[in-house]
């Protein structure tokens, strides 16, 4: 079972591979994942084990049923449905095979699908970069494209922008240094971090501030946790508290002081329209797959906004405001509950330093979520959920051994 989820977590971006299966659109990594369910159901019943629940699967079933109910409201079901399996049931499928699989020795060979994942998708970029290979089959077609790649070239590699590349890269740089801290080997060290570079020079190049936004955020969070797990004063600090002072504070900064490229002024547009959709559907938001349809209704008289803004606009470019406008009130809340509980169950964890890895993971995806949508997209949900999957495996042996 172990070899086969390391297998769907390194099949992740292989989401980009689509076709039908019995007339339902699926992909590549929908497909592994359904197999290793099944896989993972016939080892329970023929063991006869049971499936612990815990907060946190509970949290999730909570979301998960607040996301279905988003489907009820939504203007074309077909393509909800085709999201609430994309996006929400298959990342938290994963997550659930996961965290009652894997066991705690086994945490950071997690690291290595991500890591390889992370890699072919870095090389990717990087031909692209040197003008080797160009797009890929499902962008061919798009002239949305030809802006990142005629010019001012931004790297975009096979995602469907270069802030997408950027959310890919982050998070899973961050998870792939739990296998750095397993190396023993002195010259294996030093080509693992030559290779964690390349990463970074795309990262570059995508020309995602929010890319760089959420590198900072989780540098400032690792080398934190780090230090004090180093000089073990963990224990005698809130570290909570200063790590969600230390949010605060960055975040603060960011909304003030991080807007005024020109590109902002589309940012802030979208915001006020995104409010105004909260505003007129506080409890039951706007459905899945329905942010541009509603966006188009309400800048009917904005003439510029609509002939140079809307083909962008298909999120609300941030995390907290495409959860509330998709899933509701009660779905943001739920997911808000995950995060606690994440956060609650890594920092219980501290003493196990595999607990720095996720941390500064989330907390990068999270940055990132200030100024775009970091959760609504295949390989971004099951990212998060292979984060929260790792901190879980990590606390249940915290639970048992408790310092």
């Amino acid at each position: 079972m172990n070899y086969l989820i390391y297998l769907n977590v390194l099949l992740i971006p292989s989401y980009i591979f689509r076709f039908e299966l019995c007339g339902i659109p699926t992909n590549v990594f929908e497909i592994a994942v359904a197999i290793t369910f099944i896989a993972f159901l016939a080892v329970q019943i023929a063991k006869k084990k049971k499936i612990k629940i815990n907060n946190v699967d509970w949290a999730i079933i909570f979301f998960l049923f607040f996301a279905f109910l988003a489907i009820l409201i939504s203007p074309d079901k077909r393509a909800a449905l085709g999201i609430f399996k994309s996006w929400f049931i298959a990342p938290s499928l994963l997550y659930f095979i996961t965290k009652e699989t894997i066991a705690k020795k086994d945490a950071y060979k997690l690291a290595i699908p991500v890591f390889i994942s992370l890699m072919l998708v870095t090389a990717w970029a990087i031909l692209q970069k040197l003008g080797i290979i160009s797009t890929l089959f499902y962008q061919v077609n798009d002239l949305t494209f030809n802006q990142y790649l005629h010019g001012n070239v931004r790297l975009f590699g096979p995602f469907g922008s270069p802030n997408y590349l950027a959310m890919f890269i982050v998070p899973s740089f961050f998870l792939s240094l739990a296998l750095f801290s397993k190396i023993k080997n002195v010259a294996l060290k030093i080509l693992f971090l030559l290779l964690e570079v390349a990463p970074l020079v795309v990262l570059y190049y995508t020309k995602s501030r929010g890319g760089v936004l959420a590198l900072g955020f989780g540098m400032v969070i690792y080398v934190l946790v780090y230090s004090l797990h180093k000089f073990n004063i963990y224990k005698s600090l809130n570290l909570r508290a200063i790590i969600t002072s230390i949010m605060a504070v960055l975040t603060f900064l960011v909304y003030a002081f991080g807007f005024y490229s020109p590109n902002d002024h589309a940012r802030r547009e979208i915001y006020r329209y995104a409010w105004q959709m909260i505003k007129s559907h506080p409890v039951t938001g706007i459905g899945l797959d329905n942010f541009q349809g509603e966006i188009l209704k309400l800048s009917a008289g904005n003439i510029s906004f609509q002939q140079n803004i809307l083909s962008y606009a298909l999120h609300p470019h941030n995390l907290f405001l495409a959860m509330w406008l998709y899933v509701g009130l009660g779905g943001l809340i739920a997911f808000l509950i995950l995060i606690l509980q994440f956060f609650g169950r890594a920092f219980h964890s501290l003493h196990d330093k595999m607990a720095i890895f996720p941390i500064a993971a989330m907390t990068a995806m999270l940055a990132h979520g200030l100024v775009d949508t970091t959760f609504f997209k295949n390989d971004l949900s099951a990212l998060f959920f292979i984060t929260l999957a790792f901190v879980i495996i990590i606390n249940q042996n915290a639970e048992k051994n408790p310092r």
